[in-house]
């Protein structure tokens, strides 16, 4: 939203009221368009579960904020303790003191960042690639079993959580309702290790 204030000035010649009666005028009446809030929390973010980060939006006198988590101050510390399946959904409302508001969102993932690079992107196998959102997944390689599959856009928005059942060692993946476009899959492990795989569906 634009930050600049505009003022804009109307000139009144005559006045009805609800009974048709009118009077004539002539006066000027400035009407001052107030500034939306300015809110930028930054763009999609990858931090390990013992971490935190901190989101902020400018305090300014007379605005007031209102966080996804409840919070109401012009800050907020992350953890992981706000994340579902891996990924924390934050958002903020911010609003000035003339009503007017602006929101801004962010997703942020946690990711195991303890034998992370134990496994890579080549210990699974996935085919075809590119594909129409119908593939397989090997993870016949892995040494712990996969407890989750979600698939996530190139903006990093999570799209799908893929089912699946946690002994297979080829996993068959049905989403030919995705559009055309990169994603990538990401598969958490039991031991809390994070793989990722792009692939393309066409």
């Amino acid at each position: 939203m634009p930050a600049t204030n505009t003022d804009t000035q109307y000139t009144i010649q005559s006045i009805t009221d609800a009974n048709t009666c009118t009077g004539s005028a002539i006066g000027t009446v400035t009407v001052h368009r107030a500034a939306y809030p300015e809110v930028e929390l930054g763009t999609y973010d990858s931090i390990c579960r013992d971490q935190s980060v901190e989101l902020s939006v400018p305090q300014v006198e007379g605005y007031t904020y209102l966080w996804s988590t409840g919070a109401t101050t012009s800050s907020l510390t992350v953890d992981y303790s706000m994340a579902v399946d891996e990924v924390a959904d934050i958002s903020v409302e911010v609003t000035n003191a003339f009503g007017c508001a602006a929101t801004d969102s962010i997703q942020i993932l946690f990711k195991s960042c303890v034998g992370i690079t134990e496994y890579n992107s080549q210990s699974i196998v996935l085919m075809p690639n590119p594909n129409d959102g119908s593939f397989s997944i090997d993870v016949s390689a892995l040494q712990h079993s996969i407890v989750g599959i979600s698939i996530y856009n190139a903006v990093g928005s999570k799209v799908v959580q893929v089912p699946f059942r946690t002994d297979d060692e080829r996993i068959q993946v049905q989403q030919s309702n995705l559009p055309q476009g990169m994603y990538i899959l990401y598969l958490l492990t039991q031991k809390g290790d994070v793989i990722r795989k792009p692939f393309v569906v066409k």
